[in-house]
């Protein structure tokens, strides 16, 4: 008993942890890194106009790879669960590693005018297309292998990662400036940074050679017809479309929450609140380690207290008792308390939500059913929150605050009608 207590990866290969783990590293590193250097390639990309509108439209392409989710969450999920989980990884990781390598070398619009743009977005879509199903068969992939005493605290090794990753691709950016010149950073710097991403991508290949294929890959079926394709996704829904729904209006606040943090907040902390540049990089790298960690306490809070809903509803009631206070107290100068405060409420919700998708659909249709759902959340939630807080700030800087209640009403709203639907308190 005390062994499995003090072993949550018991029944998983050191290798396959690093292939969940490192996968999503590589794969929010590179999406977020987009957010991270948003100054230089607004600039670069759409120079005509002015700040706010150059930030606009960019966040407005950084959304087309949120859209595009639900698309990788049919088409990866399906691989996974019908060809196995490390070919929907071994594809997606590629994938990215490609992108990051054009995205490095892809020409301003200086250059070659509105092409520039249009293949940014094309490449944008790309990455959004591989985040659908990758991130999602990390979920199921602990969850699946998770010690039950500790299923909890394994699941949450999924958002961990994924905020490592956002980490990561922090400490590239405040390196860059440190060794580059501003005018050399804003001309290729910025380039540099999604290059990085392909020596990470190497890591995560070795383990993947490494890595025991019986502990991922899963009901193998090699009989692929367009028609077997769309009666899977029919049955999907079909089955499953109460709980999808519900689960997607609960995760409004992570698809809202967690782009508002990671990539919103640096430009807010920076132009709205006029935090110098070098002070909102370090802060807002010292805000995605509390992050990180919040993550990582929702999973052990799920394990401790026996309850997902318990601990959705405790950050839920918190969001709404304090997200309007911890803008206000922003808006008039006061950064540490408030920002530790939103980092760690919206983390351990963040934290939960793995255990969440994995509790209400069946185990052989897992892959596919936790990649639709989760990935609808963030498409929805997740692409509006950037440009509309963008422009909604530019009036208000209450408005991150007013943005942060709504949702998070909405989510109370979810956890409720999920519970009434299923009638079942022990979730």
């Amino acid at each position: 008993m005390m062994q499995q207590l003090t072993s949550p990866y018991r029944s998983l290969p050191l290798n396959t942890i690093m292939l969940c783990v490192g996968g999503n590293i590589i794969e929010w590193f590179e999406f977020i890194i987009f957010g991270l250097v948003i100054n230089e390639m607004s600039d670069a990309f759409f120079h005509d106009f002015d700040i706010y509108l150059q930030k606009i439209f960019l966040f407005t392409v950084f959304s087309f790879g949120l859209f595009i989710r639900p698309l990788g969450a049919l088409i990866f999920g399906y691989i996974g669960d019908k060809y196995g989980k490390k070919k929907s990884y071994i594809i997606s990781i590629y994938a990215i590693m490609i992108s990051s390598l054009l995205m490095a070398v892809l020409p301003s619009s200086r250059d070659v005018g509105i092409i520039a743009p249009v293949l940014l977005s094309l490449l944008r879509i790309v990455q959004g297309l591989c985040i659908g199903g990758a991130f999602a068969g990390s979920m199921v992939i602990l969850h699946e292998n998770a010690d039950q005493n500790n299923r909890g605290l394994t699941c949450s090794f999924a958002p961990f990662s994924a905020v490592i990753g956002v980490i990561l691709a922090s400490f590239v950016v405040i390196g860059l400036h440190s060794v580059l010149s501003c005018e050399a950073y804003k001309i290729y710097g910025w380039r540099l940074a999604f290059l990085m991403n392909i020596i990470l991508g190497l890591f995560v290949i070795i383990a993947r050679n490494n890595s025991q294929d019986q502990a991922i890959q899963q009901n193998k079926d090699d009989n692929f017809t367009f028609s077997n394709f769309l009666n899977f996704i029919g049955g999907i829904f079909k089955n499953n479309f109460p709980n999808i729904i519900l689960i997607v209006t609960i995760e409004n606040l992570l698809g809202i929450g967690f782009f508002i943090i990671v990539v919103l907040l640096p430009t807010y902390l920076n132009i709205n609140l006029e935090l110098s540049f070098a002070d909102t990089k370090y802060f807002h790298l010292f805000l995605m380690f509390i992050f990180a960690m919040s993550t990582l306490i929702g999973g052990m809070m799920i394990d401790y207290l026996g309850s997902i809903k318990k601990v959705l509803l405790i950050t839920t009631f918190s969001s709404a008792v304090l997200s309007v206070p911890i803008f206000i107290y922003f808006a008039n100068g006061y950064l540490f308390v408030p920002g530790v405060t939103l980092v760690i409420i919206n983390g351990i919700f963040f934290g939960s939500v793995p255990s969440l998708l994995n509790r209400f659909f069946p185990k052989e249709n897992m892959f596919t059913c936790v990649a639709i759902t989760h990935n609808i959340a963030m498409s929805i939630f997740g692409s509006i929150a950037t440009p509309v807080s963008t422009y909604y700030i530019k009036y208000n800087n209450m408005a991150l605050g007013h943005i942060f209640l709504l949702s998070t009403i909405l989510s109370m709203i979810g956890i409720f009608a999920l519970s009434r639907y299923h009638q079942d308190k022990s979730w």
